[in-house]
């Protein structure tokens, strides 16, 4: 009797610890598409880079404002080419100080940037950091124009300033 006990001690036993091994596992799998688009690097070009704004008579006679419309021979321009359709961020200065040649106090040049998918049709103002597309041929035209308020104690002279604008995809 006392070996059957045993043996039952030990077949029970066993079959604890191999029972432990017989659950069922329960696992899943799946997959997840891995993508990249390579976009075509972006450019800028200066196709007229400076804003002449005309002569202004008024230094000791009155102040004024002079003013350049972007999309006008005045006007700087610059071609963006880049990734067809895709959008970008411009970023430039809202203004600018131009210093004057003889010391005197600086002028602010209050800048106004406008996009246009061609050369010639200006399609509306671009905000610092506004996002625009790009044309489907992969153009933008950026024009830059503005003003400055001449005040009745500005100087004769030259005033001088460097505008900064750059893109991003």
């Amino acid at each position: 009797m006392k070996t059957l006990k045993n043996t039952i001690a030990v077949v029970a036993i066993a079959t604890l610890l191999f029972s432990s091994n017989l659950f069922a596992q329960d696992n899943a799998s799946s997959t997840a598409a891995v993508n990249i688009k390579i976009l075509k690097a972006i450019s800028m070009t200066s196709t007229y880079n400076s804003n002449d704004l005309p002569d202004y008579a008024a230094a000791g006679n009155g102040g004024g404002t002079v003013t350049v419309t972007p999309g006008t021979i005045n006007a700087a321009n610059f071609l963006v080419q880049g990734e067809a359709s895709e959008a970008i961020t411009v970023s430039y200065d809202a203004s600018v100080s131009l210093a004057h040649d003889g010391g005197g106090a600086a002028l602010i040049f209050t800048s106004n940037v406008d996009q246009s998918s061609d050369n010639v049709n200006n399609t509306g103002d671009v905000a610092d950091g506004g996002i625009v597309n790009l044309n489907a041929s992969g153009d933008m035209n950026l024009w830059v124009g503005g003003s400055i308020a001449i005040l009745n104690t500005s100087g004769a002279g030259n005033y001088t300033g460097t505008f900064n604008i750059s893109v991003a995809y």
